[in-house]
């Protein structure tokens, strides 16, 4: 596992460690009995990419007891909150039993892990392991979480080697996929069906699968109006759903010709918005490998079954793909990379903000 991960930002928060000299974060009790996130401003649309740094101390650990008086000489944690990687000292870690609030109305409760820097800055971590704890963290879209009361708040520091995660990505009913045949529906698709791919030409649909659910807050698809990347109607997909921006553009900002970025990084409030109903079915498409198929025809990504897409999958649909795939039960990672490059939040900003000469 990476000492790198996504983790749910939940903002400035009391200091949960004001006093170092031990390995007691004396102030844990400030954060419980709250709730972070609400359905106007769900969490997942907060999701960071944290990457820490053991600077001295205990190996593998960031520590707890922040002795030294300069942030520098303390371990860290680099994040994007959307205006740049910042380098912070790391201060404390915390678990709690807190509830995780689902955007479809369910909830779970369990034992979570929270970390914080210096200045406050508070995020929500995956667990160590793959455990019922992780898999509820991506089990639905997270509207907020409420700390009930506090777990642990005597440890030796944050293990950096954490699981990792990535989102389950959904195109919807009546979307047509190009195929050797033509525009087909994707709901008329099923394993056997080709599909036309960018980088391989026709490939052969492994598994396809469809949910429905409740389309409002954070599983509201995102509406992208014809003709703003190629699609020749409207284009309904989910909110993490990733599209293909390509051009001179990318090329300069991110030096890389092709790149994916979620539909909700796209949000302009004009020809990409959010698009709330009563309840939409969300269809995925799994092929031998992560691929470019065209939606209507805009350049989106195939199903990518990572270690968190697993886990977001109901059990019926874990167990159809592990029968296809088995060596992911063990490793996910072995299904192979993405097929570009992945922007961040931040990184798609920088796509909307450029203007020449700027």
């Amino acid at each position: 596992m990476p000492n790198s991960w996504n983790a749910i930002y939940l903002g400035v928060q009391p200091l949960i460690d004001p006093d170092e000299g031990n390995s007691l974060a004396e102030n844990a009790r400030a954060l419980t009995e709250q709730t972070y996130g609400s359905a106007s401003d769900p969490l997942l649309n907060h999701i960071v990419f944290v990457t820490t740094t053991n600077v001295g101390g205990a190996a593998g650990t960031l520590d707890q007891n922040n002795q030294r008086s300069s942030g520098g000489a303390n371990d860290q944690i680099t994040y994007d909150l959307g205006s740049g990687p910042v380098t912070r000292t790391f201060d404390a870690t915390t678990s709690y039993n807190a509830t995780l609030n689902y955007a479809d109305g369910t909830s779970y409760t369990g034992v979570f892990v929270i970390a914080q820097d210096t200045l406050g800055n508070t995020f929500l971590v995956p667990q160590i392991s793959a455990d019922a704890n992780q898999a509820a963290l991506t089990a639905r879209p997270i509207e907020s979480i409420r700390l009930n009361s506090v777990n642990t708040s005597n440890a030796l520091g944050l293990n950096q080697n954490r699981q990792t995660t990535n989102f389950v990505t959904c195109f919807a009913a009546g979307t047509r996929i190009g195929t050797p045949q033509g525009e087909v529906a994707i709901e008329d698709l099923r394993a056997g069906d080709m599909v036309l791919t960018a980088d391989g030409g026709p490939r052969v649909i492994r598994w396809a699968g469809a949910r429905r659910v409740e389309a409002r807050g954070a599983l509201a698809p995102i509406r992208i109006a014809a003709g703003t990347l190629g699609n020749r109607r409207d284009l309904l997909v989910s909110p993490q759903h990733r599209l293909l921006l390509s051009g001179w553009r990318a090329e300069l900002l991110f030096g890389a010709d092709e790149v994916l970025v979620a539909a909700c990084h796209l949000v302009d409030d004009r020809r990409i918005r959010p698009a709330p109903q009563d309840h939409i079915t969300y269809h995925h498409l799994l092929f031998d490998r992560h691929e470019i198929i065209f939606a209507e025809g805009c350049a989106a990504e195939s199903f990518f079954p990572g270690a968190v897409s697993l886990t977001h999958s109901d059990a019926a649909t874990q167990a159809e793909i592990l029968a296809l795939f088995p060596e992911l039960a063990e490793a996910p990672a072995r299904f192979g990379p993405t097929a570009r490059r992945v922007l961040r939040r931040a990184e798609a900003r920088a796509w909307h903000g450029y203007r020449p000469g700027a």
